[in-house]
């Protein structure tokens, strides 16, 4: 008997987008993490970044109007756009290379004393205990980025910083490209459930777009945005925040610390097993 004819879908509450809390890990094979404000606090003057990145494209006689609106990044990938469209193509590379080079050297600068959000060295820990692939997706460079996860003792599978990818979050270009690195390639088709009926092919495709197998973890409404458009189940960290600060792109689940994390994932791997929806599905299939 074909599945889709007779399986009673009430019983899969996991399979919906929007998990119960307490199945936020189940099924989950890799978290992604923001680096800055997430794993870790750096004290980054960020205003200052963005002067410095309008001063820049002044040099440059690009059109400041409206550049401090943008964020850091978005103000170096509009002013190159503006010089591409006059059609300054060698001056476009060139701004990039030197905005670059000097948004390095201010996180160099003060990145000098770095501290570890509370809960964050334990929170990996558990997740790798647990099978979970981590990978680190950041707006930071590479140079610093690499010091920070190192000084601090962060473990982690993959680090894609804005020195490694041409667009960086809120594209969802940025997670997947993690995500291809820790194979898990795109979402739903591997990260799903495997087929194992001949014929089921309909409702395997369909159960596996169901379930998010990766999830993003970040402290701004740019890594929920990124992650949701990414097909992930998303976190956001508040650290003592309101929960409005996330209302432009609203998470799957708020916490207010990392630590709050930790009885879920070790939840998730308790209860795999009993609730592994390939089992229930198998189960039921039995009885048709």
């Amino acid at each position: 008997m074909y599945f889709s004819q007779s399986l009673d879908l009430t019983v899969f509450p996991l399979l919906r987008y929007n998990n119960p809390v307490d199945n936020l890990f189940f099924g989950i094979r890799a978290a992604l993490f923001d680096l800055d404000g997430t794993l870790v606090r750096t004290h980054i003057d960020f205003p200052f970044m963005k002067r410095e990145m309008i001063k820049l494209a002044q040099c440059y006689a690009v059109p400041i109007e409206g550049l401090e609106k943008l964020d850091i990044l978005t103000i170096v990938a509009a002013s190159r756009g503006s010089l591409n469209k006059s059609g300054r193509h060698s001056d476009a590379a060139e701004f990039r290379t030197k905005s670059f080079a000097r948004l390095e050297r201010i996180e160099i600068e003060q990145c000098a004393e770095p501290e570890e959000i509370p809960g964050a060295g334990e929170l990996l820990r558990a997740l790798r205990a647990n099978g979970v692939k981590i990978g680190v997706v950041t707006r930071n460079c590479r140079t610093v980025s690499e010091r920070l996860l190192q000084d601090g003792g962060l473990v982690y599978d993959v680090l894609l910083t804005r020195d490694d990818v041409p667009e960086t979050k809120p594209d969802p270009a940025h997670l997947k490209a993690a995500l291809e690195v820790l194979g898990l390639g795109v979402q739903g088709r591997n990260g799903g459930l495997k087929d194992w009926n001949e014929g089921s092919d309909s409702m395997t495709t369909t159960l596996q777009h169901s379930i998010p197998s990766a999830v993003m973890i970040g402290d701004h409404w740019v890594d929920v945005q990124a992650g949701r458009a990414a097909g992930l189940r998303t976190v956001g960290l508040l650290l003592g925040r309101a929960p409005e600060f996330f209302t432009p792109a609203e998470p799957d689940h708020l916490v207010d610390q990392l630590r709050e994390l930790l009885p879920l994932v070790e939840r998730s791997s308790e209860s795999h097993a009993a609730r592994d929806p390939l089992s229930m599905l198998k189960s039921q299939h039995s009885t048709l």
